[in-house]
């Protein structure tokens, strides 16, 4: 569909032609973005340290600040090591081009985050071919490693927390890397994402990166995994020649653990009140207790546009990906919301 143009951040509301629409779209799923506690809290952080940073993280002058995050994110992700990068994108992108190499074999699940793409890569339509493609690769005795990239979150029964499609697979043998951009901050233990449920599949080696600035509101990406490997990632080009993310955000993000639990609790609330007021939740692909509830049926959508809602709406442009039409419930909802939209889809339903 067309896009509109807004003037300002869209938070529970959006206004549009001289009107207000509730707004279930997005990924601010805490509502950190709008929440005034969050944003003065960074604003004493831009006053601390500025708006921005623009050096090298391996000049000879070193803000701690990244150090800090950095064990932080770690330990609260459940793994050796972190570093921080300027966006998830960029994360994911460098672990693209380090492991496209002639020592690796890279295979991508279908709904894989273009952030992970690389020219060289397999790209398989579910989890029975990549098992296939996989052992078949290691028969081969071909020496490259087979290196398989995921979305933690795709709305598949393969998905997040039993990764049942991958627990056919010759891991031991193969390098995961997962995007975790949807899941950091919202699901796993107090918010930690997916990692530690990746890494009881005991895999040859786990790396998790993903974007800050979902859940979390902050400007920022993260990889996660082995200490050892971290290190060749802090001595590639793309990390010493890319500006880290804003320091008062990364501060600014340590600060601000009593908030992300508040809003997590907040979403939880209306998430329960939505799917059990819900008279037909099987109209939707929804990972239960997850804020995003998909579908094909793009007549909904606009009549719940006349009705006075916008959601996510939009035809995606990486490969293998359809229309994006989702609704999605933040922590910055109110009760009453989340009774108007569930009002208006029972009665497109009824």
């Amino acid at each position: 569909m067309k896009p509109i143009y807004i003037p300002g951040f869209p938070g529970r509301e959006i206004h549009f032609n001289n009107r207000y629409y509730l707004y279930f779209g997005g990924t601010s799923y805490l509502g950190m973005q709008t929440l005034p506690q969050f944003q003065q809290l960074l604003i004493d952080e831009i006053q601390r340290y500025g708006t921005n940073y623009g050096a090298s993280r391996i000049s000879n002058i070193r803000l701690d600040i990244y150090d800090k995050t950095e064990e932080y994110l770690s330990n609260w992700v459940g793994s050796e090591a972190c570093i921080v990068l300027s966006s998830g994108f960029l994360a994911g992108q460098l672990l693209a081009k380090y492991f496209n190499k002639k020592d690796y074999k890279l295979f991508y699940t279908t709904h894989t985050h273009a952030s992970l793409f690389s020219n060289d890569r397999t790209t398989c339509a579910d989890y029975d071919q990549l098992s296939q493609a996989l052992k078949s690769h290691l028969k081969t005795g071909d020496k490259r490693i087979p290196v398989v990239f995921l979305d933690t979150i795709d709305f598949s029964p393969d998905t997040y927390p039993d990764y049942n499609g991958l627990n056919g697979l010759p891991l031991e043998s193969c390098i995961l890397i997962a995007d975790d951009s949807h899941g950091i901050g919202l699901l796993g233990p107090n918010g930690s994402g997916a990692y530690r449920c990746l890494r009881e599949l005991s895999s040859k080696e786990l790396l998790v990166c993903g974007s800050l600035g979902k859940s979390l509101g902050v400007q920022g990406g993260a990889v996660f995994g082995n200490r050892s490997r971290l290190e060749g990632l802090r001595k590639t080009s793309i990390f010493a020649g890319a500006s880290p993310p804003p320091p008062a955000y990364m501060s600014a993000l340590l600060r601000a653990t009593p908030l992300y639990a508040s809003q997590r609790s907040i979403l939880f609330t209306l998430l329960e009140k939505f799917h059990k007021s819900l008279n037909n939740p099987d109209r939707f692909r929804f990972l239960l207790g997850y804020p995003v509830y998909e579908s094909d049926d793009h007549k909904l959508f606009s009549y719940l546009r006349h009705q006075g809602i916008w959601a996510t709406d939009f035809d995606y442009v990486a490969e293998n990906d359809s229309r994006q039409c989702r609704l999605v419930i933040s922590a910055g909802h109110r009760p009453e919301d989340i009774s108007m939209l569930v009002e208006k889809i029972n009665n497109y339903y009824r």
